[in-house]
């Protein structure tokens, strides 16, 4: 009996133990594509489809140096073109709302790999951007020389002032993924709840470490001889709290539209964060609104 207990223990805490090492081995480094990418033919999960995402990963940090605090996410996506009707996925829109200051873009980076290795990188002076109105604006851009075959991957930085809820993140889209991460390590400062949509096959790994955040603020220093304390602004490194969100779709399908949705985006795989309170260095817990404190309640 006790070596039956032991062992029930034992693989109890074996699948925990796969799933987390399985999230922290999917990365990619930026142009290193393997040999069997650049020669794949078709999608064994997906003969039909014209691409195919090999890997997309979302990295969201917070800023809290400058006058207002910022979310950060270094986003990177790597797409192999299987099919001529393929080639259209190289036209790349990204929207974002610039009033206010609300959010940017920056730091965009492209390239397309051939079968036979070759790189050809994106210009920037090909990289267009318009405004769509007074709230929004639009970066366009085509990764070059893409034909049947070939790899194509880009990366950008997005940062957010817009804290309340961050940007969606989808793990779907119209063309299949092989796999989709989304991380975000969040301070202690803000206090997000989680909301996941239609992510049955969703990994997750949570985790809290001590982590070192620089933070902008006044703090008191003594000067003369009289010993008077006077306050000067300037950034304090502290050590807090981070809570770290591993999350992780595999093998996920195409979405199939039709004439039909009216709102496609509601029906995709996809994640997202709402804030729900805020704890700075009085450790004092504000919930954002009442709202919040209704919907908690329900909850419990």
């Amino acid at each position: 009996m006790k070596l039956n207990f032991i062992t029930i223990i034992i693989l109890s805490f074996i699948p925990y133990f796969l799933i987390a090492q399985d999230i922290s081995d999917y990365k990619m480094k930026w142009g290193k594509v393997s040999k069997e990418d650049l020669s794949m033919k078709s999608y064994d999960k997906d003969l039909e489809a014209n691409s195919v995402v090999l890997g997309e990963i979302g990295k969201v940090v917070f800023d809290f140096s400058k006058s207002k605090s910022i979310a950060i996410m270094d986003y990177h996506i790597r797409i192999k073109i299987l099919k001529k009707s393929g080639i259209e996925n190289a036209n790349i829109v990204l929207d974002y709302y610039h009033n206010n200051g609300l959010e940017n873009i920056s730091n965009i980076k492209g390239q397309t790999i051939q079968t036979d290795g070759k790189i050809v990188k994106l210009n920037k002076n090909n990289i267009y951007e318009t405004k769509i109105n007074k709230y929004r604006s639009r970066i366009k851009f085509a990764l070059p020389d893409v034909k049947v075959g070939s790899v194509i991957e880009y990366k950008f930085k997005k940062e957010d002032t817009g804290l309340g809820q961050l940007s969606n993140w989808y793990f779907q889209s119209i063309i299949p993924k092989r796999w989709s991460k989304y991380q975000l390590d969040v301070p202690r400062f803000l206090h997000y709840l989680p909301f996941k949509e239609k992510t049955g096959d969703l990994q997750e790994r949570i985790e809290v470490v001590k982590q070192k955040v620089l933070v902008q603020g006044a703090k008191r220093i003594r000067v003369g001889v009289t010993g008077n304390d006077i306050q000067q602004s300037g950034f304090n490194t502290v050590e807090v709290d981070v809570t770290k969100y591993d999350y992780l779709m595999n093998n996920i399908p195409a979405f199939e539209n039709d004439d039909f949705v009216y709102a496609p985006n509601d029906y995709l795989s996809k994640i997202y964060f709402q804030l729900k309170a805020t704890e700075f260095q009085d450790r004092v817990v504000r919930p954002t609104n009442n709202t919040w404190l209704l919907y908690l309640k329900g909850k419990n």
